[in-house]
């Protein structure tokens, strides 16, 4: 399937202006868009884009997704008509231990805001069993995505304390050589969860956060001072912000 002309004429937006890169060791490149609808629009042409160039240069192409609101209104408007997604793997970023088909589970979210929607062939669904627990499900997982081709892109949102999938701190020790960590103590509900590892979202050539909101414009105060967080850790080549996260600027 030939890339789309029509989405590569439409990636630049009216009203999005890029970073000067000030700071290049974390907001290289960056993108600061007028309002929240429109990074979400954004996002959504430029992760297509990069779909079908991976699927057209290499014949395929693995992404993996988290959860979270963002997450989800950016997947729902994905033109999945654009995609060939016989040639799509996807994987999740990370699972809460609930049960199959809790409304809680990133999995469900995914179906419902992108799967469905699809009316072709595939894609392959790498679903995260964390019914089973977060030791046996993170061993499971491990197994199966330890089969499959590596990943091209993470698209992941990030909570209002930096953290990213169910990696809640930045602490050095939590480079896990490991692809799959049970996580056995995270601070938000449910306790109980399954994460790709920091080394292996890492290993993502293309690592795609959108930032937007009042209530992520601390958390952008905190990014500006070099605090340490999960988001800084994961190093995004991509950051998409509106000027409600940055307080109305332009530039960082």
């Amino acid at each position: 399937m030939e890339p789309s002309t029509q989405l590569a004429k439409t990636t630049k937006l009216d009203n999005v202006r890029r970073v000067p890169n000030q700071n290049s060791n974390l907001f290289f490149g960056a993108m600061i868009c007028n309002s929240a609808d429109e990074v979400f629009s954004k996002v959504a042409l430029d992760f297509t884009n990069y779909v079908e160039q991976l699927i057209t240069s290499n014949g395929s192409c693995h992404f993996v997704l988290s959860g979270g609101q963002s997450i989800t209104k950016i997947i729902s408007l994905i033109d999945v008509a654009q995609i060939k997604w016989d040639s799509v793997t996807i994987s999740l970023a990370d699972e809460r231990c609930v049960p199959v088909g809790d409304a809680e589970r990133n999995d469900v979210a995914i179906q419902r805001a992108l799967i469905s929607r699809i009316t072709t062939s595939g894609p392959k669904f790498l679903s995260i069993p964390a019914e089973l627990g977060p030791i046996d499900a993170a061993n499971e997982y491990e197994s199966v995505i330890s089969h499959q081709a590596p990943v091209d892109i993470a698209l992941l949102g990030v909570g209002e304390d930096g953290h990213i999938a169910s990696l809640f701190s930045a602490r050095s020790n939590d480079m896990d050589s490991r692809k799959v960590i049970p996580v056995l103590d995270s601070p938000k509900p449910p306790q109980h969860r399954v994460s790709l590892s920091f080394s292996q979202l890492l290993s993502v050539p293309r690592r795609i956060i959108p930032l937007t909101g009042h209530n992520k414009r601390s958390l952008f105060v905190e990014l500006c001072k070099g605090i340490p967080l999960p988001v800084t850790l994961f190093k995004p080549t991509d950051w998409y912000f509106d000027t409600d996260a940055t307080d109305g600027r332009h530039d960082i």
